[in-house]
């Protein structure tokens, strides 16, 4: 759980886990790895192994975006929303 719970800030360059998986040069901060999509991606594997480990996985990885979700910058779960052009 604990590492489920570092994972989402592998974006970061300078965050614990950005710096053993450097997701930063792929992704935004708080972008995708911020999202239910990651979540869902990042827990298949320890699925695959057992649901016990899926489960804390998944646990640990919601937990982290949860507590980010409640910053002033917040989170948005289900990604970036396209805008919508306005009729001029």
């Amino acid at each position: 759980m604990l590492f489920a719970s570092l994972l989402p800030d592998a974006d970061h360059r300078h965050a614990p886990m950005g710096r053993i998986i450097p997701l930063w040069l792929f992704f935004k901060h708080r972008k995708f790895t911020h999202t239910i999509y990651a979540m869902a991606l990042f827990s298949l594997p320890f699925f695959y192994v057992s649901i016990r480990w899926g489960m804390m996985f998944l646990l640990g990885y919601y937990t982290h975006l949860a507590l980010d979700s409640g910053t002033i910058s917040g989170i948005r779960w289900f990604g970036e929303r396209k805008r919508k052009k306005r009729a001029a």
